[in-house]
Order: structure tokens, then C-alpha cells, then sequence
């Protein structure tokens, strides 16, 4: 049987883009933080960077 690596861009995205509950029990477990510092919500954001002037270039994040 073989599996996906999460390691794996593609993989990774998929996984905790997709599934922010994955991705907040995953962020809790592995960052030292108390009962009552633990992330209880996520917001993703575009990956697209909004220009403040029309001289700058385009930026994506990917």
C-alpha cells in the first residue's frame, strides 16, 4: 500500500488547505502552546498580494 508524503507541496495543500480542522490540531500539537493560548480558529488568506502603488509588480505566493 503506498502513501502520500505530506511533505509534499501538492500533498501538504491539499491536506491542511482543504481540512482547517487538520491544520489547527496539527498547529496545536506541534507549537508549546498552553490550554488557553491554543489557535481555535483559522482565516485563510490569498496567496495574491494586493500593490499599494501601481509601480510595483504583480506578486504571487505559491
Amino acid at each position: 500500500m503506498r502513501y502520500l508524503d505530506p511533505k509534499n507541496e501538492v500533498v501538504f495543500k491539499k491536506i491542511f488547505g482543504q481540512h482547517p480542522e487538520i491544520l489547527r490540531s496539527f498547529l496545536n500539537s506541534m507549537l508549546p502552546l498552553l490550554g488557553d493560548q491554543q489557535i481555535v480558529e483559522l482565516e485563510y488568506l490569498s496567496p495574491e498580494m494586493i500593490l499599494e502603488t501601481f509601480i510595483e509588480k504583480l506578486t504571487i505566493v505559491g
